[in-house]
């Protein structure tokens, strides 16, 4: 997998490629799973359940309704057209109302929170990114390519 991903990114690597390599290493490339495989008889239980929440997590296609900078956001689910409430608060400004982003919500307790980053998704590839992210398992390297346009 990390030949692949380093293929994908090439010379490119910012903040923003960086926190979507590691969300898709965790999540689609198993990296999390193993944690929790490895360290689960150590985790108190509150933590193991929070970790089984965080198990189907996957990236998905979101509109952006509204922003609240360094709060969180509210997100519009973009095939069922749900409102998620998210608590973000690395949101700034360079997110707008009617903006598309991908995005990886975990539940924690009652509320959502995004960790992985928003990742913007331009006008043009929407209908390739959801296609994508409602693949059945879709590749970290295709996920990494997809989404930063490659």
């Amino acid at each position: 997998m990390r030949s692949e991903l380093d293929a994908v990114l090439g010379e490119s690597v910012d903040v923003e490629a960086m926190q979507l390599v590691a969300d898709v290493v965790l999540f689609d490339g198993g990296a999390f799973d193993a944690f929790v495989e490895q360290w689960a008889a150590f985790l108190p239980p509150d933590e193991r359940d929070l970790a089984d929440s965080w198990h189907d997590a996957h990236l998905d296609l979101f509109r952006v309704d509204a922003v609240r900078p360094h709060e969180g956001l509210t997100l519009r689910h973009v095939p069922a057209g749900d409102p998620r409430t998210v608590l973000d608060r690395t949101v700034g400004e360079n997110i707008r109302p009617g903006d598309t982003v991908c995005a990886r919500l975990l539940p924690v307790g009652h509320e959502w929170h995004n960790y992985g980053g928003l990742h913007p998704v331009g006008a043009d590839r929407n209908a390739a990114v959801l296609d994508l992210v409602t693949a059945p398992t879709p590749s970290p390297a295709e996920l990494v390519r997809t989404l930063r346009g490659a």
